[in-house]
């Protein structure tokens, strides 16, 4: 479902959707070309696999803050014992980054195989078939320079838009008027 939930994601200049497996220390992907899973534990480490994975990582413009959207369970999720989730350690080590994870599962639709958003996830017996569905909706948080700088209801989906400050809005707002 990750891999259809991924081909069916919108477009977003300028934004790195990262679609891969996760935990809240964690990020696992394939590797193809190695023939082996990769663990990114480190902010250092997902700058290092974009660097070898994407051209338009590369090539972006780094006097812009990079903005990284990880579609991998629980990236975004606090501990109890205070350790940083890795979208806070990526955002940390890449420092002029913006990073939003989910706290809770990444659910896509089985019928639409899009993304719906983050939830709890349960296992419920329907027709005598064990199933899992949705709980209790979870949140996207952001994070800059490792630090939590925001936080946005589970069901709306990611984007660019989401980090724009409220004073950015205003500023768009007044300038379309003229």
């Amino acid at each position: 479902m990750l891999i259809a939930g991924a081909n069916n994601d919108k477009e977003d200049d300028g934004v790195f959707h990262v679609w891969a497996h996760g935990a809240p220390n964690t990020i696992r992907t394939y590797d193809d070309n190695k023939g082996k899973e990769i663990r990114i534990e480190t902010g250092e480490r997902f700058n290092a696999f974009m660097n070898e994975n994407s051209e338009e990582w590369r090539n972006r413009d780094r006097s812009a803050p990079a903005i990284i959207i990880l579609h991998s369970c629980d990236t975004g999720k606090e501990t109890s014992n205070n350790m940083l989730p890795i979208a806070a350690k990526i955002s940390k080590a890449l420092g002029n980054a913006i990073v939003i994870a989910p706290t809770e599962k990444v659910v896509v639709d089985d019928n639409t195989k899009k993304e719906i958003g983050t939830y709890s996830t349960k296992t419920v017996k329907i027709g005598g078939v064990d199933k899992t569905v949705k709980d209790k909706e979870g949140t996207w948080s952001e994070y800059s320079n490792g630090k939590k700088t925001d936080s946005y209801p589970g069901n709306k989906l990611p984007d660019r838009d989401m980090t724009r400050s409220t004073w950015n809005e205003i500023l768009d707002f007044i300038s379309n008027l003229f």
